[in-house]
């Protein structure tokens, strides 16, 4: 009954790199669900920032169409992850996917270039992959002192 517990062995980078997907399709469902709620509600609020005729109708189903591939980007992002997601740590992918879904949509309503567009979503994947990566590495370094 008392028999001495075996440590786990650290698991390998496989692990790190799911880590880091699943926060990088977290914040990109994020992002598309910000930006489904702009457009959805300019498509409301006011028919010129959408153009007339079909625009409303056209940007409505655009939105729809954000959203429910934002939700079910965010379920894949839960259903590839190595452990139980908790709501600490998809907190910061959230919140950075929304800032930038929010940013993106003003962008589109706004007629900025293609080009801009393409960088949000690859601007919120990154900081959500930097910071998990710091993360990870502050906390591997605390589990190597504790070995000494």
């Amino acid at each position: 009954m008392n028999r001495p517990q075996r440590r786990v062995a650290p698991s390998g980078g496989a692990d790190g790199f799911l880590f880091g997907l699943r926060d990088a399709i977290v914040a990109v469902g994020s992002c598309a669900i910000a930006m489904a709620a702009v457009l959805g509600l300019a498509s409301v609020v006011s028919s010129d920032l959408v153009g007339g005729g079909a625009g409303p109708a056209l940007a409505r189903l655009f939105a729809a169409a954000l959203a429910i591939t934002g939700g079910f980007a965010i379920l894949l992002g839960g259903l590839i992850s190595p452990e139980p997601v908790s709501v600490t740590v998809t907190a910061l992918p959230l919140a950075a996917g929304a800032a930038c879904g929010f940013l993106e949509g003003a962008l589109f309503i706004a007629m900025a270039p293609p080009w801009l567009l393409t960088l949000m979503p690859l601007a919120a994947a990154g900081t959500v992959a930097g910071v998990q990566w710091h993360r990870r590495a502050r906390m591997h370094g605390r589990d190597e002192r504790r070995r000494r």
